[in-house]
């Protein structure tokens, strides 16, 4: 294969209550392409903000931002969804009457560049595909986990204090709209360290489930003092989201099936060299954002369904990994599937 990079397969799922909406309708001019490729703008509406998730005491933010219109024209099929959105019962300024609404939210993530005082700044954007409150039920555990085929760009041991934790920190590379990778940097536990050194190394493609933990960093204050009691002001540290591989599947080998067309048979594998390429044009970027202060956001990529055994570990949350068009049917509608 040429080293070229094709969009990789990812997508998150979470399940919790709705904690907070902060969502705007408003009126817009949407460019649509023709044809021929000539553009245009058309009148149209926009969902856009963002939905705090409580996830067993966490509160996650997760980001919503649709086109009532296509790029093409056409009707949204996405659009019902998100005006079904706005219907939400959330545990704060909701209505208390009633309980808070318990929702399955799906979607991908992206990468977001922005500058700041001291420099650049990247995070990922946790972009909303679907809302669902019927896809869920009381009994399914609450949590969030991201699914996809990922490049393998870094392993190496987490130390603290000049010691090792017996922890790994793994950078990820997924691959998004117009070829740009998207760095995502996990957490491998001390319990599954040596099995993944085992059956992964730098280079490698490969289907991961990782999912959204909150950790405490800093000393919690317990028992009593020895003299005394504790002061009144106490450090409590501080708590931080981070993201913990719990399962993955064989690495994917380069593609040699040829379709009947001589055509290699794309499996999902991660050309090293075009990522090392994209990766050094990310850089690029990543220092113009630092020297204009421009921003700029990378779009993740199309997904399909994706289920495979799994080599180690098992994931908290089933991630059907959804189109990047939606069916048409409502998700808010117990009659109706998604």
């Amino acid at each position: 294969m040429g080293t070229t990079l094709n969009q990789s397969k990812q997508t998150f799922r979470a399940i919790g209550l709705v904690n907070e909406l902060n969502l705007e309708r408003e009126d817009c001019e949407i460019k649509v392409k023709d044809k021929d490729g000539n553009e245009s703008t058309i009148d149209g509406e926009r969902i856009r903000g963002k939905v705090a998730i409580n996830i067993n005491g966490d509160i996650k933010i997760f980001n919503v931002f649709v086109n009532s219109k296509t790029s093409k024209g056409e009707d949204s099929k996405q659009w019902k969804n998100a005006e079904k959105m706005l219907e939400l019962n959330p545990e704060i300024g909701g209505d208390s009457s009633k309980e808070p609404s318990l929702v399955s939210i799906t979607g991908r993530v992206d990468e977001n560049t922005y500058p700041t005082d001291d420099g650049v700044k990247t995070t990922l954007r946790w972009s909303v595909n679907r809302i669902s409150t019927s896809r869920v039920s009381d009994e399914d555990e609450h949590g969030c986990t991201l699914s996809g085929v990922f490049y393998i760009k870094a392993i190496r041991a987490e130390e603290k204090n000049e010691e090792e934790t017996g922890r790994l920190l793994v950078t990820l590379c997924a691959v998004g709209y117009g070829a740009s990778p998207i760095v995502i940097e996990t957490i491998v536990q001390e319990d599954l360290a040596e099995a993944f050194n085992d059956m992964y190394e730098v280079g490698q493609t490969a289907q991961f489930d990782v999912d959204v933990v909150t950790e405490h960093i800093g000393k919690k204050t317990t028992g009593k003092k020895a003299f005394g009691d504790s002061g009144k002001i106490k450090s409590a540290g501080f708590d931080r989201e981070i993201l913990v591989i719990v399962g993955g599947d064989e690495p994917i080998e380069e593609p040699e099936e040829e379709d009947e067309d001589g055509n290699i048979i794309d499996n999902g594998w991660i050309d090293p060299k075009a990522m090392k390429m994209a990766l050094k044009e990310r850089d690029i970027k990543i220092e113009e954002i630092k020297k204009n202060g421009k921003t700029t956001t990378t779009k993740s990529a199309k997904t399909t369904s994706i289920k495979e055994k799994k080599c180690m570990g098992a994931k908290k949350i089933e991630s059907p990994i959804p189109d990047d068009e939606d069916d048409g049917t409502d998700p808010f509608n117990d009659d109706e599937d998604f």
